[in-house]
């Protein structure tokens, strides 16, 4: 699973939500649960990539595939987006995965 915040350090709104989403990140205690921020100044293109039209956006992956999409500074759907991937990712190591952990670029 993976949560992605677009965010943007001019906005007000993310700059409100952004402690709430890092403190969440810190807390996971599921390696298959990833937290990714995504400052839409630095990385332009990469929300017009995701079709992200407005900041903060909020974008939730569950097996490679786009599980839930939301706009704004919402905590509670925030909480309850995270909440339902726990529930949904295994916390084990998942047969059949990558093991990203062997990679080399040497």
């Amino acid at each position: 699973g993976l949560i992605v915040d677009f965010w943007s350090p001019s906005c007000p709104p993310c700059m409100r939500i952004k402690p709430t989403f890092e403190s969440a990140a810190k807390s996971n205690d599921n390696p298959n649960l990833v937290f990714v921020a995504v400052n839409t100044q630095v990385a332009r293109d990469c929300g017009g990539a995701f079709g992200v039209t407005a900041i903060p956006n909020f974008i939730a992956f569950l097996n490679g595939k786009q599980h839930k999409n939301f706009k704004g500074a919402n905590e509670q759907m925030l909480f309850s987006t995270i909440a339902e991937l726990s529930e949904l990712v295994p916390k084990g190591k998942v047969v059949g995965a990558h093991t990203h952990d062997k990679l080399s670029f040497k």
